[in-house]
């Protein structure tokens, strides 16, 4: 061998390259395409939530737990110390404790993390969306449905917040691209996967189950002619299916003797959304009381006093389904105004709060207040029926689109609306409004002058739905701000919550609750005088709110006012049918006053409500009176 030449060795003849067809080239490359944009996507997304996240760590807001997360939070904790079962039947869909439990047994309670691991999810979100809509329609309209959730100000708001709705979103998304997959690349394993993704769907969020009502006629039409390939993708959506809940079910039973799929509170949900006093949002069933850590007990309550026995889980929601469907029935006129107005929520640019809203994070956050303001409903409402114009076209390989969309949000409609129970349609509506933005020049030059003017013309009258004036920003922030007042009280930082209560009124002067509360800690701190201000202002947004009344008089009382104490306790008791304990301080403020007689009436009253009382006999003790009536 010379020196400097390199040895050259033989090569085997099949150790050339492989023969490479035609389309292969193309398709590669667009694989890589595929999964560049994604992480692409991804990286955007990431980089929107991290610049969200930072100017709300340590506030408040952000770190104070509520609502419903309470109660995920006390489920993952109990979870994560070994209660894998529980003692109940699911109230709540049960997947997004459990999925809070997993760090929380890995790391302890550190939200901060959670938080991150919801961020990671939210932004992978942004990248399925991008590669479904790519499937769906065309890689443009993909990029630019993936870029408008990355931006979405609900979308941000849910992967900062303890709520399922993240969890929402990543399954909608991840569902859409199986679904394009499998269209594409039919096999049972992608079809199992599908039923799998859809099953855990239905587990964090249960009015999902619809939409088997439009998949499996989707695989029957989808492949005409091959009744075999038919049954096998279908046996496959079923065999995903029943190994994800079949063991919640059976859980179910096994604690109460009775089927529930995943939770028992169908029934009082139905009656929330469809009662002569619904106006399509969550109102309580009993006024004040929508802490979820009461209501499922108010729940039972109420159905076991009108039945006058005791009920199981399927029996209490029994009971409301009943009494709603017997609304329906007597007053279809109203129902259907009703379900006109939660059309009309269901598109509406402001999302209607929960515990917490969007819009006080924007207030914080300058990267969710320029999101907020540009990519929301009253923005992607209008550009999605423009979508639905521009691709009318191709109707015939869209509608399980239209499907999805249409059962879900006939499902919402059947309840109640909060903006993250619309979330899981947005992916769907944002893959046809980044169709309207990227397809409207092309059909601008395709149409002639009719088609294009009677298109705009709906456009516009959905946009004018969209964004008209049916709540307010304000009004969500106020119902924030009272919230966290409330939990930082019950944390005994009730300086803090005196701040909030304040600002809740700031906000939405109307606000009853806020007047109410911050009067209560008025006077717990011996300020009486300012509390009847606040109680006051309580009473002159609402004169039936019976604990105002009765707090008011309590400070007057205080005050010496001893006059206008007992007229504000008659004005309580008109509110409210009176318990022993209301009729026994009503006795004292009369005895008190000098009114020995009226006293003895109202005690006598009490007496007649439970004769064993033991508070009745404590205050004949401390007024005096030994004899029994």
């Amino acid at each position: 061998m010379r020196a400097g030449r390199t040895p050259q060795h033989t090569q085997k003849p099949d150790s050339f390259p492989a023969p490479t067809s035609p389309g292969q080239a193309p398709m590669e490359e667009e694989k890589r395409s595929k999964i560049r944009w994604f992480w692409a996507l991804f990286a955007a997304a990431l980089i929107v939530r991290i610049l969200s996240i930072l100017p709300l760590l340590g506030t408040p807001l952000l770190e104070i737990v509520m609502g419903d997360a309470l109660n995920y939070v006390a489920r993952a904790k109990a979870v994560s110390a070994g209660d894998w079962m529980g003692q109940e039947v699911f109230y709540q869909a049960p997947l997004y404790h459990y999925f809070l439990s997993l760090p929380y047994a890995a790391f302890g309670q550190d939200d901060r993390l959670v938080r991150g691991i919801q961020i990671l999810l939210g932004s992978l979100s942004c990248g399925l969306l991008g590669l479904a809509g790519w499937r769906w329609v065309s890689k443009a309209v993909g990029l630019v449905a993936g870029g408008m959730l990355a931006l979405h100000g609900s979308a941000i708001f849910a992967d900062l917040t303890l709520q399922k709705s993240v969890l929402d979103l990543f399954f909608v998304c991840l569902l859409l691209w199986l679904l394009a997959v499998s269209r594409d690349i039919p096999s049972f394993g992608k079809f199992f996967a599908l039923g799998a993704v859809l099953g855990l769907f239905i587990l964090n969020r249960e009015n999902v189950l619809i939409w088997l009502a439009v998949i499996f006629p989707w695989i029957w039409i989808e492949w005409p002619g091959r009744g075999p390939d038919r049954f096998k993708f279908s046996a496959g959506v079923v065999l995903g299916l029943v190994l994800v809940l079949a063991p919640v079910a059976l859980r179910n039973a096994s604690i109460s003797g009775e089927m529930h799929l995943t939770t028992s509170q169908f029934g009082h949900n139905f009656y929330i959304g469809n009662n002569p006093v619904a106006d399509g949002t969550y109102r309580p069933l009993l006024v004040y009381r929508g802490d979820p850590r009461v209501e499922q007990q108010d729940a039972i309550l109420i159905a076991e006093r009108a039945l006058g026995r005791s009920l199981s889980p399927a029996e209490v929601s029994g009971f409301f389904t009943d009494q709603a469907l017997n609304y329906i029935q007597s007053q279809p006129l109203d129902w259907v105004q009703l379900l006109f107005r939660k059309s009309m929520l269901v598109i509406n640019a402001v999302d209607w709060v929960d515990t917490k809203d969007q819009y006080s994070f924007a207030a914080r956050s300058p990267m969710m207040r320029l999101s907020e303001s540009f990519v929301h409903y009253g923005v992607v409402a209008p550009l999605a029926i423009l979508g639905l114009i521009v691709t009318w076209p191709r109707r015939r390989s869209l509608w399980l689109l239209y499907g999805l969309f249409a059962v879900y949000t006939a499902s919402l409609l059947l309840f109640y609306v909060f903006g993250r129970y619309r979330l899981p349609t947005t992916p769907i509506v944002l893959i046809f409004s980044a169709s309207g933005l990227v397809m409207f020049p092309a059909y601008l030059r395709s149409q002639r002058m009719r088609p294009i003017a009677l298109a705009l013309g709906v456009v516009l009258a959905v946009a004018i739905a969209a964004n008209w004036p049916l709540s307010e920003k304000k009004y969500m922030r106020s119902v924030t701000e009272y919230n966290l007042g409330n939990e930082l009280y019950a944390m005994d930082r009730a300086q803090e919550a005196k701040a909030h209560y304040r600002e809740a009124i700031r906000l939405y002067p109307e606000n009853a609750l806020a007047h109410q509360n911050l009067g209560s800690l008025l006077a717990m701190e011996g300020d009486s005088a300012a509390a009847v201000e606040y109680f006051d202002g309580a009473l002159a947004i609402n004169e039936e709110f019976t604990e105002a009344h009765f707090n008011r008089a309590r400070a007057l009382m205080d005050l010496g006012e001893t006059e206008g104490a007992l007229t504000g306790y008659a004005k309580g008791l008109t509110t409210v049918s009176p318990t022993v304990e209301i009729l026994v301080e009503v006795a004292e403020a009369y005895a008190q006053a000098g009114d020995e007689e009226t006293a003895r009436l109202y005690l006598e009253e009490a007496f007649q409500l439970d004769p064993q009382s033991t508070e009745i006999r404590k205050a004949r003790r401390r007024l005096g009176w030994k004899e029994p009536f």
